[in-house]
């Protein structure tokens, strides 16, 4: 994989870097779902405020909070930087509110 902005710029990501950087966000994951299902058992509800790699499309977060309490219901929503009056075929399943933040 490849990433920077061109140029002289450009480095390279080993598969091994990428394998550790995505084994970190499971943990990362792993501990907020953690957090939120503690929390869940003092309080009625529970607002987590997290980015769009952990929640879009029933993401790593969501996955292990209802792993850890099947019977929590659990609302996503994403923040999308794009203009849009209706639902984008490419945002379906990504959440259950989906919010375009771009106005026109």
């Amino acid at each position: 994989m490849r990433a920077g902005h061109g140029g002289d710029n450009v480095h390279s990501l080993s598969d091994e870097d990428i394998e550790s950087y995505f084994r970190a966000q499971q943990v990362w994951d792993a501990t907020m779902a953690g957090s939120i299902v503690r929390a869940s058992f003092r309080h009625d509800k529970v607002v987590h405020v997290v980015g769009r790699f952990h929640s879009d499309f029933d993401g790593g977060l969501v996955q292990r909070v209802r792993a850890r309490k099947p019977w929590a219901k659990v609302l996503t929503i994403s923040l999308q930087p794009e203009n849009s009056d209706r639902l984008r075929e490419e945002d379906r399943g990504r959440a259950d509110v989906i919010v375009y933040t771009r106005w026109n």
